[in-house]
């Protein structure tokens, strides 16, 4: 616009016409100049916004798919988790009744010891089954509980240890999630072998990592240990908890056994709860 006035004015001036005159003349083109751009600008700043409020639109639209979609997912896992446990915790108890029940025909003692021992797992148990995630002093000594039974009823073929640093006592993870990896050892590994049985559980830091190794020397891999509902049900949960960021990787170790381990972020530097 200022470009096409100060031409109208120099033109003009070269034909000896008043300035003034020359602006009344083309004030109507000059007019119609000003709106045609002002209108050229409103479409582009409305097309803008359009374009700008699609893209909110869906943005807002992903974001509520993805937390529907981890909705979804969290029910199912608690679903199976649910019926996982309504499977193992009956079997798990009505054995352990039953070596109860044998052992007080000839060793009171020891059935008086095994009953102890399971009304330890049973009271440690409780508050983890209606939990989502414990921390991991409260996961060992529910795992310490149920060797402690399991001891009483294979006796010397089976032997087990426990290494927690004071640092990782109070990291949570999934309720249950370790124990499973145990009840998988014994199941899997130590009941089938003619050998006695050990299990070790470690706690180590692992390149900014927390590193949970349950391992035993057992008879080594089965399908089920690699990819059975427990396991499946426990990479679900680590992946809802943690993202990315964890890992459940189960291998044959070099000496014999199985070693499961959870890896998973190591925030106990920065004090935040894990």
């Amino acid at each position: 616009v200022t470009g096409l006035l100060t031409a109208k004015t120099g033109f003009a001036l070269a034909k000896g016409q008043p300035v003034l005159q020359a602006l009344q003349e083309n004030w109507a083109e000059l007019t119609q100049l000003c709106l045609g751009i002002g209108a050229v600008y409103a479409l582009l700043l409305g097309g803008i916004a359009v374009i700008r409020n699609q893209s909110y639109e869906m943005m807002n639209a992903q974001l509520s798919f993805d937390a529907e979609r981890e909705r979804h997912a969290r029910q199912q896992t608690e679903t199976e988790l649910r019926l996982l446990r309504a499977q193992i915790e009956p079997h798990f108890l009505f054995n352990t009744l039953g070596a109860v029940q044998q052992l007080a025909l000839r060793d009171g003692q020891r059935a008086a010891e095994l009953t102890g021992n399971l009304i330890t797992f049973l009271r440690a148990s409780l508050s983890e089954i209606r939990a989502d995630q414990v921390t991991l002093q409260e996961e060992c000594e529910l795992i310490r509980a149920y060797l402690h039974v399991m001891q009483v009823r294979m006796g010397a073929r089976l032997q087990f240890a426990i290494d927690l640093p004071v640092r990782f006592q109070a990291v949570r993870i999934p309720s249950m999630l370790i124990l499973t990896m145990v009840e998988n050892a014994i199941k899997h590994g130590i009941e089938p072998s003619v050998n006695p049985g050990q299990i070790q559980i470690r706690v180590a830091s692992d390149n900014g990592n927390i590193c949970i190794l349950t391992e035993d020397n057992g008879v080594g891999l089965s399908e089920v240990q690699t990819g059975g509902t427990g396991l499946q049900n426990s990479r679900e949960r680590l992946q809802l908890m943690f993202g990315n960021a964890a890992e459940l990787a189960i291998y044959e170790r070099a000496e014999g056994g199985v070693c499961a381990a959870v890896t998973i972020p190591d925030t106990t530097k920065t004090g935040q709860s894990t």
